[in-house]
């Protein structure tokens, strides 16, 4: 009896240690594969919701290779993720990189090569979704730091840069304010100046200087999409401000969506 009680203890103790064994081996390997696959890791800890480690991973795969692919990886990933600490700090970094304007002008042009043609507007410029995310962010955390980084992209002679939308929406969607609260904060971003003008004022010269043609079906379908979304924007502060111009601007934009709608199903 003794002999069989000791061979039972003895086997269960075999087993412990092997349990333990396991669990020592599999700790380990679960510890060294972010150094020895990060994509992969990156990828594991995603789809089972561990964001901190998933950031944390690409953040040292970034820092150990400095590719700004890593770099642009890891923003989108804390976009992804919500980490808007570090988002706000990486996408910082990558726009200060000098190898920035040649990754952003191949990933443009890919992006748009494979792009269907009603959603072009949306892929013509990475360096515009940089800022967007970075907006959105800093709105949830300062309005007015939020609304000070959306108009630098007037600062630009660049259609394609147009981050201000990005305020605007914020601002629409916003669900911690009434609805006559969002109205003023649009009548004020309108009047508001900066480098000397009112934001209206410079919507509406933006709108000019890039309407190359005074006819609109000489355009092509990528500015039409981008004049239409300036124009539209232009339109919800006008009616903000309950701006006499606005029945002008709505026509406008009427006008664009029309020609727009042939060329997309012309083409």
């Amino acid at each position: 009896m003794n002999n069989s009680n000791n061979t039972w203890k003895l086997a269960l103790n075999y087993f412990s240690l092997s349990l333990l064994l396991l669990a020592s081996v599999f700790c380990v390997a679960f510890l060294a594969f972010p150094a020895f696959a990060p994509s992969k890791a990156i990828k594991l800890y995603k789809d089972w919701g561990l964001k901190a480690a998933a950031v944390g991973t690409s953040e040292h795969k970034y820092k150990k290779s400095n590719k700004i692919e890593d770099l642009y990886n890891l923003v989108v990933l804390c976009d992804e993720t919500q980490n808007s600490e570090k988002l706000l700090k990486y996408s910082n970094t990558l726009l200060k990189r000098s190898d920035f304007d040649e990754f952003a002008s191949a990933f443009d042009k890919y992006a748009l090569n494979h792009t269907s043609k009603d959603k072009l507007y949306l892929v013509a410029s990475v360096k515009n979704y940089l800022y967007e995310i970075r907006v959105e962010y800093l709105y949830k955390q300062n309005r007015e730091k939020a609304f000070l980084e959306a108009a630098t992209c007037f600062e630009y002679d660049d259609i394609n840069l147009f981050y201000f939308e990005k305020y605007v929406s914020c601002v629409l969607l916003d669900k911690t304010i009434t609805k006559s609260q969002k109205t003023q904060i649009l009548s004020d971003a309108a009047n508001a100046l900066y480098g000397g003008k009112s934001v209206l004022l410079i919507l509406s010269e933006r709108y000019n200087e890039f309407k190359t043609s005074a006819n609109l079906t000489d355009l092509d379908i990528l500015r039409l999409e981008q004049l239409f979304e300036l124009k539209s924007i232009e339109v919800v502060l006008l009616e903000a401000a309950e701006s006499p111009a606005l029945a002008d601007a709505k026509e406008e934009l009427e006008n664009i969506s029309n020609v727009l709608e042939a060329k997309l199903n012309n083409d």
